[in-house]
């Protein structure tokens, strides 16, 4: 499974296949517990419109909090509008019935064609042959009677989603991670909004016009790593080497690892001229010339 699906996409997957039962009295317990989980303890037929339960218990399982109730529309107004839509966003969808209620409607995950087509694939699904710019494949509950895939039009799409907790930087180290952690602190302290305060909306479009800036972030640290990862080991070696000189240029590169905080440019700056300073100084002593 690609690394680019987020965690509710995820579980999602893994409840393809689960299909409601026949008969009014004969209830799947996997949709009748999605149900459960919803609307926080009523137990209802698997008959119920269970898309919104399925949405739940999917990002509810990633740690996200969702929108709870079994009414599609309900979750309009949560997390992130995207203009866009992007794998595994969620989709609400207007009732394509001309008698339905204003309330009434449908909600999914998105996929992309490329991604729908290796997913069915990889499930030894036939290939659907649909027109790309009219119609999408969604993944949900509540499709055909059960968890999978189905086409939808387009023109029935009222928001796509995304959760405001998650930001996918998979690929960035901890101390990467925790860097945006403390951008995003910052910014919800410090960007101007009329009402003085900024929520977590505004902090994500900020971060999106930033991306330039926390790639630098992810290129800086990595550095930061790879140089103090190297003086450790220099520490360690310079330790096991008979000799007074490497043994104190051994203490020394460890104070400056510790004292040193490599958080910043002009830190890590400070830390490379100091580590310099110390090499030329180890230098010197092997060749006996006075400081």
């Amino acid at each position: 499974m690609s690394k680019k699906i987020p965690p509710w996409g995820k579980i999602a997957l893994k409840y393809y296949g689960v299909k409601e039962f026949p008969g009014l009295d004969n209830n799947n317990p996997v949709i009748v517990k999605f149900i459960k989980l919803a609307t926080k303890g009523k137990t209802l037929p698997d008959e119920t419109s269970w898309c919104p339960a399925f949405a739940v218990a999917c990002v509810l399982g990633a740690g996200i909090k969702p929108v709870y109730g079994i009414v599609a529309k309900g979750w309009k107004g949560w997390g992130r509008k995207l203009e866009k839509p992007v794998d595994f966003c969620l989709v609400i969808l207007d009732s394509p019935n001309p008698n339905a209620e204003s309330w009434q409607g449908h909600i999914c995950f998105w996929l992309s064609p490329e991604l729908a087509k290796r997913l069915m694939a990889e499930l030894g699904l036939p290939e659907l042959v649909y027109n790309t710019e009219h119609y999408f494949i969604g993944f949900g509950g509540n499709q055909n009677n059960g968890i999978g895939f189905a086409l939808f039009s387009y023109s029935l799409v009222e928001d796509y989603l995304w959760p405001i907790e998650y930001i996918n930087f998979t690929d960035m180290t901890l101390s990467i991670r925790e860097r945006v952690k403390e951008y995003v602190t910052v910014k919800m302290d410090t960007l101007p909004t009329p009402a003085g305060s900024i929520t977590p909306n505004q902090v994500l479009v900020d971060i999106e016009n930033n991306k330039t800036q926390l790639n630098l972030y992810k290129f800086w640290y990595s550095i930061v790593g790879w140089l103090k990862g190297a003086g450790w080991l220099a520490v360690g070696v310079l330790q096991f080497i008979p000799s007074a000189a490497t043994k104190a240029a051994g203490k020394g590169i460890g104070i400056i690892l510790q004292e040193v905080d490599t958080s910043s440019k002009s830190k890590l700056t400070e830390f490379i001229e100091k580590l310099i300073e110390l090499i030329q100084i180890i230098i010197n002593k092997i060749k006996g010339v006075k400081a």
